[in-house]
């Protein structure tokens, strides 16, 4: 895995396209200071990914919360819980889950959670897991990070053209958590 790529900067597109046998990348890191979401100078882990999947990368995105302070909690310290990635998997079991992570059978979030995601030749369908007054807002991405669609639907559902290389989705809640689709790969 590729973790906290815009953590002091450390990684560029060209070094992370370049890399070999890795297929995950931290998108989210949730300890303070590793730029996730870029400057006027630098890219965001987001407009990495999109770059990486638009020049035909396979590569799933990861949050994690990086925590290295569990008795201290402030919003300046690495603390648990901020980030974390959910595997489907039919047992609880290191082979599978490992498995599935490297296929992309996954998700990741901040926050909101997703209770079900059908993919079909035709379709995607999110199911989000609503909780307390959150309003939820799902764009799908498709390749260059255009936006393909925006709904507050849910299930929020993407009908699937033969004109994508790849559609990836991201769902924002209202109280600023967020989840990470994995794309689905149209065009081979």
């Amino acid at each position: 895995m590729i973790n906290h790529p815009n953590y002091q900067w450390r990684l560029g597109v060209d070094i992370i396209l370049n890399s070999k046998n890795c297929n995950l990348f931290e998108l989210y890191n949730g300890c303070p200071g590793t730029n996730n979401y870029g400057d006027d100078n630098h890219s965001s882990t987001e407009q990495i990914w999109d770059f990486m999947l638009s020049a035909g990368k396979r590569i799933y995105a990861t949050a994690t919360d990086d925590a290295h302070v569990y008795q201290k909690f402030s919003t300046e310290l690495s603390n648990p819980g901020r980030g974390w990635v959910v595997v489907k998997a039919k047992k609880l079991e290191v082979n599978e889950i490992l498995q599935n992570l490297e296929a992309g059978l996954f998700y990741s979030s901040t926050g909101v959670e997703i209770s079900d995601l059908i993919v079909k030749p035709v379709q995607i369908e999110i199911f989000i897991q609503m909780s307390g007054k959150n309003q939820y807002t799902t764009d799908f991405i498709g390749t260059e990070g255009k936006l393909l669609l925006r709904t507050q639907n849910n299930p929020a559902v993407y009908k699937l053209t033969s004109n994508e290389k790849y559609v990836r989705a991201k769902i924002v809640a209202s109280d600023g958590s967020c989840a990470w689709i994995q794309p689905i790969f149209v065009v081979p």
